[in-house]
C-alpha cells in the first residue's frame, strides 16, 4: 500500500480516556468461577469477551475468555468430527456437556493460551493516559481489546477495537486521502482466499470445528446456490449450556434462527431477512466502510459480488491495516 501512513502524529495527542465511551459497564470474571456461570455473565451483557481476575472480585487482571476460548474447550471435550445425528453423538454431547460445564474459567484461559482460537491473544495492559498511537500499534497487529489498569494492576475499564473506529468515524479527516480510496485500492481483498463458507444444512458443529480449524472469529453462512444468508460468529455461541448442549447438531441455519428467537431480538423464529449480515463492496470506501462499522458496533463486514456471494471480509483490524 504506497504512500499510506499512519497519522502518528494526530495519535500521539490523543490518551485512550478520549476515546473510551462514557457509562461503560465493566463486567469481570472470576477466575475461580464455573464455566457455565461465566457464560451466562456473557450472554446476559451481551459480550464476547469479559477480563478475568485472579483472587476474586479485588484481584488483578489475569487475562481476558472469550466465548471462542470456551468453544474450543468444548471441541477438546468432545473432539470427534460429526456427520450425522445418531443416539451415540447425542450421548457424547450430553456427555461432553457435563464437562464442559465442571470446568473454571482459569481452566479454559489457560487452555487458551499457546493455543489461540483468534489472532491477537497476547494481553498488553495500557493506562488511562497511553497515547492512542501505542494502542493503535497493538490493534494494528490484531489485538482486539486490552485492559485499562491503575498502577496497582487493578482494572478500571476495556479499550476495544469498536472504540478507535468509532473514534476514527468522528475524526475522519485523521485518514486524510486514505478515506476515499476504494477497498480495492487498498488490497483489503487480500484477505478473499480465507474465505471458507459454511452451507446452512450442514451441523453446527461441523462449523464450530471450521472456526476452530480455520482461527476465525466468524464464517459466512450460504445457501445451496453459494449466496450470502447468515453469518455464524462467537456472539452466537454465548448462550451454550449444559442443557442445551444438544443444538450444536441442528443444522446451522436452524440453529441461527432459534439463537436469535431466544435472545427475544426478532418476533419469528422463521424471519429469516433478521440473519442477514451487513455486507460491502470492493467499490466501497474506506470511509463508508468505516461508517457502516462505527455505526453497527459489528466486527466486520462480509465482501461480496453481484450475486451476493461472499469473496471476502474487511475486519475491524483489517481497517486500522489499509492507511
Amino acid at each position: 500500500m504506497s504512500g499510506a501512513k499512519k497519522p502518528n502524529q494526530v495519535l500521539a495527542s490523543v490518551a485512550v480516556i478520549d476515546c473510551l465511551p462514557r457509562g461503560r459497564e465493566v463486567v469481570c470474571l472470576n477466575s475461580e468461577a464455573p464455566l457455565e456461570k461465566a457464560m451466562e455473565v456473557l450472554n446476559e451483557h451481551h459480550f464476547i469477551s469479559a477480563p478475568v481476575l485472579e483472587g476474586g472480585d479485588a484481584g488483578k487482571f489475569y487475562d481476558f475468555l472469550d466465548v471462542l476460548d470456551c468453544c474450543s474447550f468444548l471441541l477438546t471435550c468432545f473432539p470427534h468430527d460429526v456427520d450425522s445425528v445418531t443416539e451415540e453423538s447425542l450421548k457424547q454431547f450430553v456427555e461432553s456437556g457435563e464437562t464442559f460445564a465442571k470446568a473454571t474459567v482459569k481452566t479454559v484461559v489457560d487452555a487458551a493460551r499457546g493455543l489461540s482460537l483468534i489472532e491477537g491473544r497476547r494481553v498488553w495492559p495500557v493506562k488511562l493516559e497511553t497515547s492512542l498511537d501505542k494502542v493503535f500499534d497493538l490493534f494494528w497487529m490484531g489485538i482486539h481489546r486490552v485492559p485499562v489498569i491503575e498502577s496497582t494492576g487493578r482494572i478500571t475499564t476495556v479499550l476495544t477495537q469498536s472504540d478507535v473506529i468509532a473514534f476514527l468515524a468522528q475524526n475522519i479527516h485523521i485518514l486524510g486521502e486514505s478515506r476515499w480510496r476504494t477497498l480495492e485500492e487498498l488490497s483489503v481483498s487480500a484477505v478473499v482466499d480465507k474465505v471458507e463458507a459454511a452451507s446452512m444444512d450442514e451441523l453446527t458443529i461441523k462449523a464450530v470445528h471450521r472456526l476452530y480449524a480455520k482461527q476465525v472469529s466468524a464464517i459466512p453462512v450460504v445457501d445451496s446456490e453459494g449466496r450470502l444468508v447468515a453469518n455464524l460468529s462467537a456472539s452466537d455461541l454465548r448462550y451454550l449450556r449444559r442443557s442445551n448442549m444438544t443444538d450444536l447438531m441442528l443444522p446451522l441455519y436452524k440453529f441461527l434462527c432459534l439463537r436469535r428467537a431466544l435472545s427475544k431480538r426478532y418476533v419469528s423464529i422463521d424471519n429469516d431477512k433478521s440473519l442477514h449480515p451487513l455486507t460491502a463492496r470492493l467499490s466501497d470506501t474506506l470511509e463508508s466502510a468505516i461508517f457502516k462499522l462505527a455505526a453497527t458496533r459489528v466486527h466486520r463486514l462480509w465482501l461480496v459480488d453481484d450475486e451476493f456471494k461472499p469473496i471476502g471480509a474487511i475486519s475491524l483490524t483489517d481497517c486500522m491495516r489499509a492507511w
